[in-house]
């Protein structure tokens, strides 16, 4: 803080003699041995403390002379609480991202982008830090601040924090939530109830439950993950949980016109029952083609190998097989269209 307030004065200078800023701050920032030097005196960092300083700095000299300050005082709160991980729990990780979502506030312009990509790969190292082999049993989220965790986790991360998030969710002997878990509760369940209590919209709710679903959930599902020595298997249980309190997910499309059955049968090429749950809270969307790869769900459960999901898919509707065929017509031809009854397809399959 004290060298902050050293560079704010030097920065009022400048500004009052219309000097162009040195460069020996950004030589200062990339100098590994002063950044060795700052660790320590990093300790003392006030993260609110800073947070204030920062806001007023900005606010009296304007973005473009402190954003080099800016960038070194993230860089080192990083390498603060990124050096001694035991030490410094999530809670001061929600804290930098306050500082972060402050400074994208002041200024949305600015390259934050970057630091909040770290910020997630940093909240995903958090949960997956071991000791002796086993998960930390002392990691817990505050409830309160989720909605901002998945946000940014939605937003900034990419499918590598997607896939361990689902896989840590998935370990239910290990709590990752802060509070008592009730009898038969688990991270999922819990992080549903979450959702429902703690976002803003109906809206907003469902679209953090259809990309927990389709980024974090399907894509680990069948997958097994080591606890304490034993295999588990992230259920089918995580993903109806989910649907249970988000039923009408199912019927809603993404950005891309696809819905949850068209991720489920190219995510789930192993477990049956995930597409199943999925299928059964929607039904009609075995009839629905995927826009993007042109093939009816039962075409891409079969893509993948998953036989049992293609054929319950197509059961669902078998006049698909007619539409499939009529639509690549011979020399131009119109076939005449014939109608096939389940009872018919049943009994030749």
């Amino acid at each position: 803080v004290d060298f902050i307030l050293t560079v704010r004065g030097r920065c009022q200078l400048l500004r009052e003699n219309n000097a162009k800023e040195p460069s020996y701050l950004n030589d200062y920032c990339n100098d590994s041995n002063n950044i060795s030097s700052f660790i320590s005196w990093c300790d003392k960092i006030s993260l609110s403390r800073t947070r204030s300083s920062l806001k007023a700095m900005i606010s009296q000299h304007g973005w473009d002379p402190m954003k080099r300050v800016v960038d070194m005082c993230v860089r080192l709160i990083r390498k603060q609480q990124n050096r001694d991980q035991a030490r410094h729990p999530v809670d001061e990780l929600l804290k930098r991202i306050d500082l972060l979502l402050m400074l994208h506030s002041m200024h949305a312009s600015c390259s934050t982008e970057t630091y909040f990509v770290d910020a997630v790969k940093d909240f995903i190292a958090k949960l997956g830090q071991k000791v002796s082999g086993v998960y930390r049993r002392d990691i817990f989220l505050p409830k309160k601040e989720i909605i901002k965790l998945l946000h940014l986790l939605f937003q900034y991360g990419a499918n590598e924090e997607f896939i361990s998030f689902g896989l840590r969710l998935c370990l239910d002997e290990t709590h990752i939530f802060k509070g008592r878990y009730c009898s038969g509760e688990t991270n999922v369940t819990k992080l549903v109830r979450c959702i429902q209590n703690q976002s803003k919209s109906p809206s907003e709710s469902r679209s953090l439950a259809s990309d927990l679903v389709v980024k974090c959930l399907l894509p680990c599902s069948g997958s097994e993950i080591a606890s304490g020595g034993e295999n588990t298997v992230c259920s089918a249980a995580h993903v109806r949980a989910v649907l249970e309190a988000f039923s009408d997910i199912a019927q809603t499309e993404d950005a891309d016109g696809k819905l949850l059955i068209h991720h489920a049968v190219t995510a789930c090429a192993t477990n049956l029952h995930c597409v199943t749950d999925i299928f059964n809270a929607n039904r009609k969307a075995a009839s629905v083609m995927d826009p993007v790869t042109r093939l009816y769900p039962f075409m891409a459960a079969a893509s993948t190998e998953n036989i049992d999901a293609a054929f319950k898919l197509l059961v669902a509707d078998p006049n698909l097989i007619l539409s499939c065929t009529s639509s690549t017509s011979n020399g131009g031809k119109k076939k005449r269209k014939r109608t096939l009854s389940c009872s018919g397809v049943g009994g030749v399959l």
